[in-house]
This record gives structure tokens, C-alpha cells and sequence, in this order.
């Protein structure tokens, strides 16, 4: 049964006001039941949330409920039907973030290709270099240390290949309808995404710099090391966009990525003004604020608060505090 949340649970995060409810269902809210409409079938709610359904609302508003088990549900007001029918799209937050995340994964892809086909094609390149090098010392009867070099080279780049394999297999292919909660290094989360995107940028001629990311130390985030990765690679796409729309005096397009150190808070900034306006309609048909909201949907696994200066063209990812 779905109810409105007591009172001294904490109040809903303002991020799920404004992020997309992809391919919600639509429900029928009446005096008596609740109604999803495509199956015609009732829905268990409580007389309370039935009562604050069936008041007045803008459309747009949002409600969050939680079911039985906890899990928490956002409504949002549809229109009405007459006077006796309200519309609310309504649909979990688990399952937003997960259909959310898998379209946008599905829209980066397209445009990180060749991205990520370089990738794996720098290591790939490496051992077929060096294979031949080892070939022609082997063939030549030279002395077999003298393809040692190479067989170690092979080696390094064996792994890095597996390392990138199985970072790209994560990223691209894994299921989004389980979380991933596995511990990640943040700085290994953060270098993977720049080296993804440097190429991006670099095609677009905007110029990517990054500061004092040393201070990232040893930080781990408690999960969510695919969900950040996602939200990265989007952000510096939007940076991208708005860098080009908004260069700098001297005529370049520039984006920079800081981390700042401070307390029990660790901060990675990005400086760059953001526009999401066509990464928004591909995702969900939503403007720059509900991409944002839908980035801040998917850095809650790893702990990650987001927040933007629009005036300061600064985005801030925060960590603990």
C-alpha cells in the first residue's frame, strides 16, 4: 500500500521534485481508489494519500509516497479528468534511476564511439608493434634477450587492455537494473572519465585542463563507481556544448576540472558553463535543470552531492561532510 511518509522521516530530496519519470504510467486518483490506467486495475493507497491526491494541484506537483516495503514512489499531478478524477504519473525511484540511467548511457554511447574504440585500440596497437619487433629479433636468430623489452611492454599492455575492457564492459554493456555497490577508487573513477572525454573535447577543439587531483588521495566511494563514471562523462559533455557557446576572451573554449580539499569534504569542480539542452531532449525531453536533477538521481549510490552556479559557470561534486 502506498501512504505518504510520516512525519520525522526526512523530507524528500529536492532532485527527485525535478527529475524525469520516464515512461511513468499514468494513474486515476478518485475519492475511493486508486487507478493505473493502462491495466484498469486498482492500486492499495491509504485514505490519507488518496485525500491529498484528490486536492487541488498545479500540474507538475510532486508527491513522494513510500509502499509496504519502504521503497519510495514519486507522484506527479498530470491534469484532471473532471472534477472527481485526478491524473498523477507515478512511478519508484529505483526504477527511475534505472531506466534514466540506461538512456542516457544509450545516448552517450553514441556519441563517445570513437571514444571509446581508441581506447582500446591504443593498447591493442602496442602489442601488435611490439609482437612484430619480437618476431623479426627471433627470426634474425639475435640473441632472445634482446626481445625481452618487448615481451614486458606486451605484458603492461595486456593488462591495461583487460583494465579497459572490463571498465568499458561496466559502463556500456552491464545490467542498469542492479546496483552497483561494489567500493571504487574516486581517482580511478575521475581518470577514466577525463581520458574518455579528452578525445571528445579535443575533436570539438576544446581544450580540457585538470588541477590538483592529487588531493583526491585515497578517497572511495561507497558505490555507484558506474553511475558516477555516467554523470561525469555527461557533465563534460555539457561543458563542452557550453564552453563553445561561451569562449573565453581570447577566443579559445576551455574546461577545467579541480579537486579542492577541505575538512572531511573532498570537492571536484568543474569549471565551465553547462548546456544540456540537447542531451536533455535526447534523455527524457526535459530541459537542462531536469538533466541535472537526473545527474543528482544517480550520484546518490555513490554518496555524491552536486550542486551548480550558473552565474559562476561553476559544478561542484561533493563528497562526505
Amino acid at each position: 500500500m502506498l501512504d505518504l511518509p510520516a512525519a520525522d522521516l526526512a523530507a524528500a530530496p529536492e532532485h527527485w521534485r525535478h527529475a524525469p519519470l520516464p515512461n511513468a504510467p499514468l494513474w486515476l486518483a478518485r475519492q475511493d481508489q486508486l487507478i493505473r490506467g493502462e491495466r484498469h486495475e486498482s492500486v492499495p493507497a491509504s485514505p490519507t494519500l488518496l485525500a491529498r491526491l484528490n486536492r487541488p494541484a498545479a500540474v507538475g506537483e510532486v508527491l513522494v509516497a513510500y509502499d509496504t516495503s519502504g521503497e519510495a514512489w514519486r507522484l506527479r499531478h498530470a491534469g484532471d479528468a473532471g472534477a472527481e478524477t485526478r491524473l498523477w504519473l507515478a512511478q519508484a525511484v529505483n526504477d527511475s534511476r534505472a531506466r534514466l540511467f540506461s538512456t542516457l548511457r544509450s545516448v552517450l554511447a553514441t556519441q563517445l564511439t570513437e571514444c571509446v574504440l581508441h581506447e582500446l585500440r591504443n593498447p591493442l596497437n602496442a602489442l601488435s608493434l611490439h609482437a612484430d619487433l619480437m618476431a623479426r629479433v627471433l627470426a634474425g636468430g639475435g640473441p632472445v634477450e634482446r626481445a625481452l623489452p618487448s615481451v614486458e611492454v606486451i605484458k603492461q599492455r595486456v593488462g591495461d587492455l583487460r583494465k579497459r575492457q572490463d571498465a568499458a564492459v561496466a559502463l556500456w554493456l552491464g545490467d542498469a537494473a542492479q546496483p552497483e555497490m561494489a567500493s571504487a577508487d574516486l581517482r580511478a573513477v575521475v581518470d577514466e572519465s577525463l581520458r574518455l572525454a579528452r578525445g571528445h573535447l579535443a575533436l570539438q577543439e576544446v581544450r580540457l585542463r585538470s588541477e590538483a587531483l592529487d588531493l583526491i588521495g585515497a578517497a572511495r566511494l561507497r558505490g555507484g563507481a558506474v553511475q558516477t563514471r555516467l554523470a561525469l562523462l555527461a557533465l563534460l559533455l555539457m561543458a563542452c556544448a557550453g564552453a563553445k557557446q561561451y569562449r573565453g576572451a581570447d577566443g579559445g573554449a576551455e574546461v577545467l576540472v579541480q579537486a579542492i580539499g577541505g575538512g572531511n569534504t573532498l570537492i571536484l569542480e568543474l569549471q565551465a558553463p553547462l548546456d544540456g539542452q540537447a542531451l536533455g531532449r535526447e534523455l527524457a525531453d526535459t530541459d537542462t535543470a531536469g538533466l541535472m536533477a537526473t545527474l543528482a538521481l544517480l550520484l546518490e549510490s555513490a554518496g555524491i552531492a552536486i550542486e551548480t552556479d550558473p552565474l559562476q559557470a561553476v559544478t561542484r561534486l561533493s563528497l562526505g561532510g
